[in-house]
């Protein structure tokens, strides 16, 4: 018998006990190794086979979701969108009802369209399961589970004082962090580059934002989502280049970085820079997420 479609689509899905046990998980992922996962014990069965549908460019979220399929000994298709018959008018619903009845295993959909995501899950009859790699400006949980985890490990979450820098009105990964941090005890605060209406507290000049944060979360300008009115944005990140970190103080971005625009060059290897952990956070994240799903879980 067919079930609905299960998946994690947004932030909104996940709660403290969830994150809990994905943290464990996660963890047990990231210190058996990618190399041995195969021959863990937790690993009983495949993930199966997922496609990739990616309707925008991307290096780590796809990369890593590739990475996490083959190390759960499954086997990851690049859904080609140009070499589809969605360039011959077929919809994503029927695309998606197609690789169902293919009996492909799950999807890891990128989608340039807001809340596409949450309009598939809530298809009837398909045994699959999905995960939203990003939507539009809309939001990215994958992103958001491998930052919150790399926190954990790194310098702990709870009463931590966290600023967005950037371009939060445009940012899929800010709208997750807003969604899924203020629950988990963090005091979030906003330094935007316009005027992105939030009850968070936010600040005026980046040098507020540093005397106060104890974590820096830089985001890049977001020109490929920007109307014509928006290109006054990239001028006022001349104001807030973070070139420098306070005594204790870290640096989080999700990728990919433009240096001398939302950090100087100097900072990307910084001691202090978690940028890379939570890279590798994201594909251990990402892992724990594809193995709870294939074995029969949900979000939401």
């Amino acid at each position: 018998m067919l079930v609905d479609l299960r998946g994690l689509v947004s932030s909104k899905d996940l709660n403290k006990d969830k994150l809990d046990f994905l943290f464990s998980l996660t963890s047990h992922l990231k210190n058996t190794g990618k190399s041995k996962l195969l021959q863990d014990s937790l690993i009983e069965q495949s993930v199966g086979t997922v496609a990739l549908i990616f309707q925008e460019p991307s290096t780590r979220t796809k990369t890593s979701f590739n990475e996490a399929i083959f190390a759960l000994g499954g086997r990851a298709i690049d859904f080609n969108i140009k070499n589809s018959s969605l360039t011959k008018g077929e919809s994503i619903e029927e695309t998606v009802l197609n690789l169902n009845s293919l009996e492909l295993d799950g999807i890891v959909l990128r989608s340039s369209e807001e809340f596409l995501p949450s309009q598939l899950k809530a298809l009837n009859d398909v045994d699959m399961w999905i995960i939203n790699a990003g939507d539009g400006k809309g939001e990215h949980p994958t992103q958001v589970i491998g930052d919150t985890f790399c926190l954990m490990d790194s310098i702990g979450l709870s009463g931590k004082k966290i600023t967005i820098i950037g371009d939060v009105e445009h940012s899929r990964v800010a709208h997750s962090l807003i969604n899924l941090w203020p629950s988990l005890g963090v005091d979030l605060s906003l330094l935007p580059t316009s005027s992105f209406k939030s009850d968070l507290n936010s600040f005026d000049t980046l040098q507020e934002a540093q005397d106060y944060s104890d974590v820096l979360y830089v985001l890049r300008p977001q020109s490929e989502r920007w109307s014509s009115t928006d290109t006054e944005i990239l001028k006022s990140y001349s104001d807030i280049t973070v070139n420098s970190l306070n005594e204790n103080q870290y640096l989080m971005a999700p990728g990919p970085v433009m240096l001398g625009v939302d950090i100087s060059s100097d900072l990307l290897k910084h001691e202090r820079s978690l940028i890379f952990n939570q890279v590798n956070w994201g594909l251990y994240g990402r892992a724990a997420v594809i193995k709870y799903l294939s074995e029969g879980g949900n979000f939401g």
